[in-house]
């Protein structure tokens, strides 16, 4: 689910114009072939979904009314609302979904002097952010602030930034966490080594 949050789209219902068919899909971009891979292997082994998706494309697709209506009911879904039902898991399946959305909306920007770093996500869903924050530090011991970034564009909603800035902090995120996404995690990797050695 934390990928659905953090790079997913959601559909239950009907199709606009002369298609009026009830569709339940299941949507995930990223383009990275290894996260795309991650996630259809998940939708198979979770809910036996085979998706489909093209090679010259970043998106893949999965159609399943018992997918989609449990992962409807498991949390909201959609740009401004989707929640982290922590209250429903536990400490493994936590981390999983921790790991998942930073996979997403989450990267490691290095700051102008060697050993400073940040590990953050960005989203414009402030409670689902804050939500994500509480898991991390009363689950994991890993401390966070949530900074808003207004925009420029009078219809654009403002972004909010949940950034784990301390050292100690990054440390714990990477040994606790971490990324499954190959790039953001040796990026972390790299950064943990100069810092720790």
């Amino acid at each position: 689910m934390g990928m659905i949050a953090a790079d997913g789209y959601l559909f239950c219902g009907r199709g606009k114009g002369k298609d009026r068919k009830l569709r339940y899909m299941v949507r995930f971009c990223d383009p990275c072939p290894v996260m795309r891979r991650r996630f259809s292997r998940l939708v198979l082994s979770v809910y036996g979904v085979r998706s489909m998706s093209k090679p010259s494309e970043i998106v893949v697709s999965a159609y399943g009314k018992a997918m989609a209506v449990d992962l409807v009911g498991s949390a909201g879904f959609g740009t401004h609302k989707w929640t982290f039902p922590v209250t429903r898991m536990d400490r493994n399946a936590t981390r999983a979904w921790i790991r998942a959305y930073f996979d997403g909306d989450g990267d490691v920007k290095m700051g102008s002097r060697e050993r400073y770093a940040v590990v953050r996500a960005r989203s414009v869903n402030l409670e689902g952010l804050r939500t994500v924050q509480s898991a991390l530090s009363e689950q994991f011991g890993v401390y966070s602030r949530i900074y808003r970034h207004n925009s420029q564009h009078l219809r654009w909603s403002p972004a909010f930034d949940l950034a784990i800035i301390r050292q100690a902090d990054i440390v714990r995120f990477f040994r606790r966490i971490g990324f499954s996404h190959p790039l953001k995690a040796a990026k972390l990797e790299a950064y943990i080594r100069r810092i720790t050695s």
